[in-house]
């Protein structure tokens, strides 16, 4: 049986594993808390997250965080494959001896293409006049640091903050994104429920700390223009995540004193019977 590694609440581990972070026994994290949201979240995902099937579509987040926040463990996790022709028999062979060599090392492999994005994001990052002082190496941060607190709603909670300042106390999450847009990744708040994840992040070392943290977004566009942004969210938004939150959490111990699968199956759905879709704009839920 695997051994606890948090032994005391609260408490912020820097320099732990994510593996490690993720599957500590009994701690949720913001993005379990989505799945209860109502009318947003899946139940069902929550229930099945132990076999989702693994998806490249995760690659571009890690590589870029390994990349801005931890360029000098790019080498130690990735091997960069040259330019091969995978047509030719030649190309096939090396790629296949460099896939070998990355299973033996424990690495990922990567082509020479999303090598080079890897670069140009953090070169963009730390070009950006804005960026670059949360980003400087001389900043007393922390990146990649583990939380974890007894939430208010009876839960035990968990937070990975991708930089955390102490003085000024921001709080930093960097997203590579198709397009980092104000309009654009204001639709991408509303689908991943980004405030949902600012607003448990900032309670949680409200909670862990006592003091008052601010909430940056840090976005990178993952090809070309290869802008950076960084973005807050209002407060009136926060408040409206913390609502949500306290709901979710509500609906997480309902389904935990489920004891049929028919009581489970009415949690399951976003919304009960037959929900009609209306014209209401994104912004009038916030009214």
């Amino acid at each position: 049986m695997k051994q606890p590694i948090v032994n005391q609440l609260p408490v912020l581990i820097p320099g732990l594993d994510f593996d490690a972070y993720i599957n500590e026994p009994g701690y949720m994290h913001s993005s379990m808390i989505k799945n209860f949201v109502p009318g947003h979240g899946s139940i069902s995902a929550y229930e099945l997250s132990d076999i989702r099937p693994d998806s490249s579509g995760f690659k571009p987040g890690t590589l870029g965080h390994t990349a801005v926040l931890e360029f000098n463990e790019l080498h130690d996790r990735y091997i960069c494959m040259p330019k091969v022709d995978a047509r030719t028999k030649q190309g096939k062979e090396m790629k296949r001896m460099a896939q070998d060599q990355a299973t033996q090392e424990g690495k990922e492999l990567i082509d020479q293409d999303e090598f080079s994005r890897a670069l140009r994001w953090r070169e963009n990052i730390l070009n950006d006049p804005y960026a670059k002082k949360l980003m400087a190496n001389g900043l007393t941060a922390q990146n990649e640091l583990s939380g974890f607190w007894k939430h208010p709603g009876g839960v035990d909670a968990c937070l990975r903050l991708d930089r955390h300042l102490p003085e000024p106390k921001i709080i930093i999450d960097a997203k590579f994104m198709a397009s980092g847009s104000p309009e654009s990744f204001r639709r991408d708040i509303f689908k991943y429920r980004y405030d949902i994840q600012a607003a448990w992040y900032i309670d949680g070392m409200k909670e862990i700390t006592g003091e008052d943290y601010d909430f940056m977004f840090l976005v990178c566009e993952k090809n070309w223009p290869w802008n950076v942004q960084l973005y807050r969210i209002e407060d009136l938004w926060i408040e409206k995540a913390r609502e949500d939150i306290k709901k979710a959490i509500e609906k997480y111990h309902l389904w935990c004193n489920c004891t049929t699968d028919e009581q489970r199956g009415k949690l399951r759905s976003y919304h009960e019977g037959v929900l009609t879709i209306t014209l209401r704009r994104e912004t009038d839920e916030l009214i």
